[in-house]
């Protein structure tokens, strides 16, 4: 078995970009924004619980492979907060 399948990893990244809070938040939770700069395609329900599939099929590249990510959300605060976990698949 490997290894890494018996641990948690948590990925936390901080960055400041000069827009409002509603404008980022609207980026990371909207689908058809989140697809201009993320994954090509997304399944999203914005709350607590909601389930969520990030796919990376690389049809925008061109380029064979990809992967998806599907998780739920774990917190939500409009505007402010969004937590997810995820798993590979």
């Amino acid at each position: 078995m490997d290894k890494r399948q018996d641990q948690n990893i948590e990925i936390r990244k901080t960055i400041v970009i000069d827009a409002t809070p509603e404008v980022i938040f609207k980026a990371i939770t909207n689908p058809e924004e989140l697809t201009q700069w993320f994954p090509d395609e997304v399944v999203f329900e914005p709350h607590i619980g909601g389930k969520g599939t990030f796919d990376f099929s690389d049809k925008k590249s061109g380029k064979e492979g990809g992967c998806q990510i599907h998780g739920t959300i774990t917190e939500f605060i409009s505007n402010k907060k969004i937590s997810y976990l995820g798993a590979y698949k």
